[in-house]
């Protein structure tokens, strides 16, 4: 298929794929139809003219950005993300 990229350099069983993506207000892929994510939120809590330093707050879903779907996202009673096992991710 024309354009697609190639894979090839997977094959390395250590290789690794940077998939991050940018952070954006209201992500097309959470919107599905009767169902809409959280927007994601960044607001200023102080300013450098402030305070002489910039904290921004930032509120997030879980489904912001690159992340991994544990099982428990789609079933109850099964493994959360802080209970994976991080070798076991690549099968």
């Amino acid at each position: 298929m024309k354009g697609k990229p190639s894979l090839d350099h997977l094959r390395n069983e250590n290789a690794s794929v940077d998939l991050t993506k940018p952070l954006v207000i209201t992500p097309e892929i959470n919107s599905p139809g009767e169902y809409n994510d959280p927007e994601l939120k960044n607001k200023t809590w102080c300013s450098y003219m402030e305070k002489g330093f910039r904290v921004s707050r930032i509120i997030m879903d879980t489904q912001t950005g690159t992340h991994i779907d544990a099982p428990a996202h789609f079933s109850e009673g099964e493994t959360h993300a802080d209970k994976l096992q991080p070798d076991k991710l690549k099968e």
